[in-house]
């Protein structure tokens, strides 16, 4: 039998397993990948448990504003031997949590346009000829210069306006180049720039540089509209799945979810948990069982100005009973040991 006197609560990660998600942009548009780079299994040295972290990406080029939200699910599933479901010993249903992190940078765009407008149509497009005889002789006693429009990639003879001229007459400036500004770190610092790289070069390494991230904070949060942290939340915004709710819900006398042992994840928003907090499973995770998605999906709110790189950083802890995590909120490890009773 298991009380909360007798049963050692010591800090083992026996699983910890990470998965990145990258939306990179080039000039105005994205570009998306995503990687689990590790699967490690627990052991004992008489039971095995195998747990898994799930991910459903969709994967998409020139992510856009209006291609509203983008699927990304987050679940975990104990993959272990069911031969033996149902038991307590602690060592065939496991007691999972997940923490995510984020990192965002970006290198606004500056454009390097002409100090001259030149002509347009009636479309709003910039009139380009071919030869410099033909824009003189459509336009006589017009300046003509040969440019390249960096935006339509158009190169050929164009004709600066005058006053009077129709189709309005200041026309459009033609941007001959795309240049950038210094890098700007969103979410992290420089010391996290090249995290990617590093996680590349150390694949089969626990923790590699991702693990720095920043965590994403919960204190405060409002469920019904989830941003990324602070100075990407401009940018990003998540999507969760139905199965969740907050600690400082889950403790209050009266609502949907007191103190329920359940199918469902706790966000840790508590103050005393602020700079590291995690999300658990409401109860044991029991071979073959799989948790509801934490994340749904991810929106892009507003399109950054420029070249930005985006990541969400995933790590998994699983332990048996024996091993609950001693930085877990009371409650939830109370209410998982009352359940584990024979």
């Amino acid at each position: 039998m298991h009380n909360k006197h007798s049963v050692k609560k010591k800090v083992a990660a026996l699983l910890l397993l990470a998965a990145l998600l990258a939306l990179v942009v080039a000039g105005t548009y994205a570009w998306k990948d995503y990687s689990q780079h590790k699967t490690n299994e627990l052991s004992d040295k008489a039971k095995k448990h195998d747990v898994a972290l799930i991910e459903d990406f969709q994967e998409k080029k020139d992510w856009k504003v209006g291609d509203g939200p983008l699927t990304k699910k987050i679940a975990v599933k104990n993959t272990g031997s069911t031969a033996t479901t149902g038991t307590t010993s602690g060592y065939e249903q496991v007691y999972v949590r997940i923490q995510l992190k984020e990192y965002m940078d970006m290198t606004p765009l500056k454009l390097v346009q002409t100090n001259d407008r030149y002509m347009i149509n009636t479309s709003g497009d910039l009139i380009v000829f071919a030869t410099q005889a033909e824009a003189e002789a459509a336009y006589p006693g017009h300046t003509v210069t040969y440019l390249t429009d960096a935006v339509s990639r158009t190169s050929g003879y164009f004709v600066a306006t005058q006053a009077g001229d129709p189709n309005g007459q200041y026309g459009k400036q033609v941007i001959t180049e795309y240049d950038y500004g210094a890098k700007q770190f969103i979410v992290g610092d420089a010391s996290l720039e090249n995290a990617r790289l590093d996680a590349a070069a150390k694949h089969n390494v626990d923790p590699n540089a991702e693990c720095g991230y920043p965590v994403h904070p919960w204190t405060g949060t409002d469920l019904g509209d989830v941003l990324a942290q602070p100075g990407a939340d401009h940018y990003i915004k998540w999507i969760l799945g139905n199965d969740v709710v907050l600690l400082s819900d889950w403790n209050t006398p009266g609502s949907a979810h007191y103190h329920e042992y359940g199918a469902f994840w706790i966000i840790d928003d508590s103050a005393a948990n602020a700079a590291d907090p995690w999300i658990y499973w409401g109860q044991a995770l029991y071979p073959g069982e799989v948790t509801s998605d934490f994340l749904e999906a991810v929106q892009l709110s507003t399109q950054p100005d420029g070249d930005f790189y985006y990541a969400i950083h995933t790590e998994l802890q699983a332990v048996s009973l024996d091993e609950l995590f001693t930085d877990a909120p009371q409650t939830w490890i109370d209410n998982m040991m009352i359940a584990a009773r024979p």
